[in-house]
């Protein structure tokens, strides 16, 4: 048999590379939908059209690229974006949203061609804070296709329990080093004898650290390592910061990582080009850029040599229910890093 999802009340979310189906606990459209909104030209224009009542014209604005009509709404969920239109075409060719903590996200939409009489965008790139981060290409576009089945849940996949967001754990993985977090999202806190080492993370760091209080009392944290430079990774560097740490990152990566501090001029940054080994006493952690692979091209991961054990960000991911789904390109490139350091991971 199979069943209908309903939006609202039923819905589902299907994993056909692990065969899998859950049910969405608190299914919310306005939320699921934004991050596609976003992303999609006409989509984005027929929000705007659906939310006139809280648009506003800012009036004109003349950049590298042409002259452009400019206006703001605001969304269901999270601020308001700010959109730009050709003043010859008047194809949507840029958005803007000013996030709290992460700073101006941009997207330029091109390549535009008409499907089913709807003008579309094939080429979207993504901007943080002025500094080009992602491209992404339409391969196939369709346009008011019926959705039937899709919206029905295929009974070879194997129904798996609806995913619930983790309370905050801490988990000393090995003696004086933490993994702090929940729902997929940890940060790593080492024990160096007169300091902290800390690792990673995206939101909530502060959370992070008032668990850490609780076992290691007020040991300063003297570093603060950045994974890499995307918006939802230097989301740790103000906290880092808040505790007069040390922040380490890719040294190209330094411009995103001091702008995301806030005040970036007074922040203590440390690049890493290539290898960089913080010591004391009898512990070592290794700071190594594995880039490029498929998810950026320089990415820092902290080495534990004597006790096997690696951090790293965005490569994998192990799901809160069901099985391990299949590798991906970054789960690929990353087991080829390892393979090519020689590194011993437990």
């Amino acid at each position: 048999m199979k069943s209908l999802i309903w939006l609202i009340d039923d819905s589902h979310q299907p994993n056909l590379r692990a065969g899998t189906v859950s049910r969405i606990g608190e299914p919310d459209y306005a939320t699921a939908a934004g991050p596609f909104v976003r992303v999609t030209a006409p989509r984005l224009v027929k929000t705007l059209r659906d939310r006139a009542a809280n648009a506003h014209y800012l009036g004109k604005a003349t950049i590298t690229s042409g002259d452009y009509d400019v206006l703001a709404f605001l969304m269901t969920v999270g601020p308001a974006i700010t959109m730009y239109f050709d003043k010859k075409s008047h194809l949507l060719r840029r958005s803007e949203r000013l996030l709290p903590g992460i700073g101006l996200v941009r997207y330029d939409f091109a390549g535009y061609e008409t499907v089913d009489g709807v003008a579309v965008s094939r080429k979207l790139r993504f901007y943080l804070n002025g500094n080009f981060n992602m491209e992404r290409q339409h391969v196939a576009i369709r346009v008011n296709e019926p959705l039937d089945e899709w919206l029905v849940v295929d009974e070879n996949l194997a129904a798996i329990p609806e995913l619930t967001p983790d309370p905050l754990t801490r988990q000393e993985v090995a003696n004086g080093v933490w993994l702090i977090g929940g729902s997929g999202t940890y940060a790593m806190f080492v024990d160096m004898g007169d300091y902290v080492f800390a690792v990673g993370g995206t939101a909530g760091i502060p959370e992070r650290i008032a668990s850490l209080r609780k076992v290691i009392g007020d040991k300063p944290i003297r570093f603060g390592m950045v994974t890499h430079h995307h918006f939802d990774h230097v989301l740790s560097v103000a906290p880092y910061a808040a505790e007069a740490a040390t922040v380490m990152g890719a040294t190209v990566h330094e411009p995103i990582v001091r702008r995301a501090a806030g005040d970036g001029e007074a922040l203590r940054f440390e690049g890493v080009d290539g290898r960089r080994t913080p010591e004391a006493g009898d512990r070592v952690i290794e700071i190594i850029d594995i880039g490029p692979t498929a998810h950026t091209e320089h990415l820092l991961v902290a080495y534990l040599p004597a006790e096997g054990i690696l951090f790293e960000a965005d490569h994998f991911a192990l799901p809160g229910v069901g099985p391990v789904p299949p590798a991906v390109s970054s789960t690929r490139s990353l087991a080829e890093v390892l393979a090519r350091s020689g590194l011993s991971v437990w």
